[in-house]
């Protein structure tokens, strides 16, 4: 019990911060992401998605009890955020699930 205690302690204090490389790889995925909704003639990224994979990236990285965002926060942020909000696989079985016809 107070292991755990003691490791939710850490995190509240942990304010990880993106390194040059997490930084690029950020911006990266967040360019792609306007690309795709471009070559459709419709935007499908918005500021505050970036400001979303920026949030997921260093709570992953506090999760680890970092006080670095790295890249392998971002990959994992933004693998969160195909999966939830673009429609990754369980997407679908929940959204069909839950219909109201």
């Amino acid at each position: 019990s107070s292991g755990i205690n003691a490791e939710y302690g850490a995190r509240t204090f942990i304010n990880p911060r993106l390194n040059d490389e997490a930084g690029q790889k950020l911006i990266q995925e967040y360019v792609q992401m306007r690309k795709i909704g471009a070559g459709r003639g419709i935007i499908t990224a918005y500021p505050r998605q970036l400001e979303s994979l920026i949030r997921l990236s260093e709570a992953h990285a506090r999760m680890r009890l970092s006080n670095v965002v790295e890249e392998l926060d971002v990959n994992e942020a933004n693998r969160l955020y195909k999966e939830t909000v673009q429609g990754g696989p369980q997407a679908g079985r929940y959204r069909s699930q839950n219909r109201s016809d």
